[in-house]
Parts: C-alpha cells; sequence; structure tokens
C-alpha cells in the first residue's frame, strides 16, 4: 500500500518584510509622535542644561629635592635616598583645592557673577563651593599639575582659574 499524502506548504517561521510594513504602516502616527516627542525632550534638555565650559592650565613646581641619608643597621654605610617631590605635588594641590583659595578667588572675582549662571545670589561662601566644586586639580607628568575648572558662563572659566 502506498499511503501518500500530499505535502501541505507552510509559511516559513520568521517575520517577513511584508509583515514589517504591515506594522510600520499600521502604526506610523505612533511612530512620528513618539520620534518627535524624543526629539522635543532633548531639546528642551540641551536648553535648559547647557554643557559647561572649562579652562586648563599646567603648573610647574619647582622645588630642590632634599637627599635623606639613611644608614643601614649593622652597617656603617649610609645610602643616599633621594626624594621624589611626591609628597610636595600633593601639598600643593591641597593648597589648590582648598576652601580657603576659593573664597579668595570669589571675593576677587565678585560672589554674584559666579554664581549669576549657576542658581544665583550674592553669597560668598556658596561662591567658594561653587569654585571648589568645579575645580579639579591632578598631577601630570613629574613636577606638573594640571588644574581645570567648569563653569556655565565662558567669560568666568578663565578669569577664576587665574585667580586660583
Amino acid at each position: 500500500m502506498n499511503n501518500s499524502r500530499p505535502t501541505q506548504h507552510q509559511p516559513p517561521a520568521g517575520m517577513t518584510v511584508g509583515d514589517i510594513y504591515y506594522v510600520v504602516f499600521r502604526h506610523k502616527w505612533k511612530i512620528i509622535l513618539l520620534s518627535l516627542a524624543g526629539i522635543l525632550a532633548a531639546t528642551a534638555f540641551y536648553f535648559r542644561n547647557p554643557p559647561p565650559y572649562q579652562s586648563q592650565a599646567e603648573l610647574l613646581i619647582q622645588y630642590v629635592p632634599e637627599a635623606r641619608s639613611l644608614t643601614l643597621p649593622g652597617s656603617d654605610q649610609q645610602v643616599i635616598v633621594p626624594d621624589s617631590g611626591a609628597g610636595i605635588i600633593n601639598s600643593e594641590i591641597q593648597i589648590l583645592t582648598s576652601l580657603d583659595l576659593a573664597e579668595e578667588a570669589a571675593t576677587n572675582i565678585g560672589a554674584a557673577s559666579i554664581l549669576a549662571n549657576a542658581g544665583g545670589g550674592s553669597n560668598s561662601i556658596a561662591a567658594a563651593g561653587f569654585i571648589r566644586g568645579n575645580l579639579k586639580a591632578e598631577p601630570a607628568a613629574g613636577s606638573i599639575i594640571l588644574v581645570t575648572f567648569m563653569h556655565p558662563d565662558p567669560r568666568l572659566v578663565q578669569p577664576v582659574l587665574q585667580e586660583v
């Protein structure tokens, strides 16, 4: 006996190009409206929160390294160990990022002008806190310190950095 059944043609599993066109054209208004809402939200965010301007300065710290002499136990010989200067660079970074120096810079430039684009006000302590929060000092190669200051107003970035 020959049991031959007619083969049935089944559609391929998955999506075809026709299915994608159907979904896109069926929901075209949702796609357009959500795209426009995303573009409008991104534009509003950009104008409400402008990117901060920044200025960088490199400071060369000149110092005279002091050589320390150490005596090894059980020996009469002295070993001379040069100072790398890392302690001096770290001390200078602590001074640059101190609140006292930021307050002096805020007083010299004016607290109202510093805080004008950053929330407003004329409190010198708040302006000093703003300067200290947006001032970054980090060691670079050798005895160089890289100092960076960020502010929303491009006219104040360099004067504040020069005051610091």
